[in-house]
């Protein structure tokens, strides 16, 4: 077998496994109930419903660019688990920077004010 016929292989075999692994944001159903201890947790409907992500033992002060992952424009309400408060970003692109739209204390669940619905890219834990 020549080595493009391996490569190949190979390639399939990881796109296959990706292809198992995944599971599309927009097909959960899970609710506030979702997000464990120490954890930040988006979802896209209002009141924790249709759960986007969890990112668990955020790093202090390290933005999580959830935008690059397809996850952009889309919270509309949090669950901060954690202990330390948090702040949501939005990308700016004409001027290449994130704008702070939204603070969130630790360990509060809230939907998003209307003004900032679907525009967050980022979140940062703030320490």
């Amino acid at each position: 077998m020549s080595h493009l016929g391996k490569l190949s292989g190979v390639v399939a075999g990881v796109i296959a496994l990706i292809d198992i692994s995944v599971t599309p944001a927009s097909a959960t159903t899970e609710n506030w109930e979702w997000c464990q201890g120490n954890e930040i947790c988006l979802y896209d409907g209002a009141n924790g419903t249709n759960h986007l992500v969890t990112y668990a033992d955020p790093t202090c002060n390290h933005l999580i660019n959830f935008g690059l992952s397809g996850y952009g424009d889309r919270t509309t309400s949090v669950w901060n688990t954690t202990g330390h408060p948090l702040r949501l970003y939005n990308w700016l692109a004409n001027i290449k920077e994130f704008s702070l739209i939204q603070g969130i204390g630790a360990g509060v669940q809230m939907t998003l004010n209307p003004t900032v619905d679907n525009i967050a890219d980022a979140v940062e834990m703030a320490c």
